[in-house]
């Protein structure tokens, strides 16, 4: 479609500008929408990308991948509550066979505080695609967060298989290492987190968490120049200026125990 050629070629506003005349002269082409959907995500404007898809929706109710992506999307926009609301399993037989719609729900329920359906949306998702590593990632990061919680041995084995089968499906999958590496951390085994940390990292350079658990890590383990080391390039990082004040001391004390 020329709309999504144009913006290819990094011509974004004539790219968008085109596939709008296209809805306005067409509103029954639905590639018309997804693309010009698939342009605002990689620009960030998530509630502009939800628009388009709820119009095309609106004309095309019954095309499955406008569907799949709208879900996705008021994801994407922080609209968890909406995105539950949206799903009707019933209202397509597609459904029963597409890991994205469950894992995407699944993130939604979780979000909305709802841990129980969220591991067994994540769970039906792994069901239909054994092959498919994001909803282990998934499922790992909620089974550490109630490793958190209730310090129960079997959830962090359980939250480290489902990260190693993320890694085994995905050896690139960096999110995946970082959840491994965060999980061996709250079990106490240093020497296990420090190198599943690092790799998430490497694979992954906007994984900054990972800087700051390294250097927790190595604090426990009382080595404080690698520790200090960590700490410090947390510190510069952007994930350090999103921190509140009282986060940020945190990081400040360690430093300052560490020299």
């Amino acid at each position: 479609m020329e709309g999504l050629a144009l913006w290819k070629a990094g011509k974004v506003k004539e790219g968008i500008d085109r596939l709008r005349e296209v809805i306005t002269a067409n509103p029954k082409v639905s590639t018309a929408y997804l693309n010009l959907a698939t342009i605002f995500k990689t620009q960030g404007r998530s509630e502009d990308a939800l628009s388009v898809l709820k119009m095309g929706l609106g004309e095309l109710p019954e095309i499955y991948d406008l569907y799949v992506q709208y879900i996705v999307a008021l994801y994407d926009a922080g609209r968890f509550e909406e995105a539950i609301r949206a799903f009707h399993p019933e209202s397509y037989p597609q459904v029963a066979s597409d890991p994205i719609i469950w894992n995407s729900v699944g993130l939604s329920r979780w979000r909305s505080g709802d841990v129980v359906k969220a591991r067994a949306d994540f769970e039906k998702s792994i069901a239909i695609d054994k092959a498919y590593a994001v909803p282990h990632n998934n499922l790992g990061a909620l089974l550490l967060f109630q490793f958190r919680t209730t310090n129960d041995a079997a959830l962090y084995r359980s939250a480290a298989g489902h990260y190693e089968r993320a890694i085994a499906l995905d050896p690139m999958y960096g999110a995946a290492y970082h959840g491994l590496g965060v999980a061996h951390f709250q079990a106490k085994d240093y020497d296990r987190a420090i190198p599943n940390l690092k790799k998430g990292r490497e694979l992954d350079g906007g994984l900054d968490e990972a800087l700051y658990f390294l250097g927790l890590a190595y604090f426990a383990k009382g080595d404080r120049p690698e520790a200090l080391r960590f700490f410090t390039e947390y510190k510069n990082s952007p994930d350090y200026a999103r921190l509140s004040a009282p986060e940020k001391a945190r990081v400040d004390d360690y430093i300052a125990k560490c020299k």
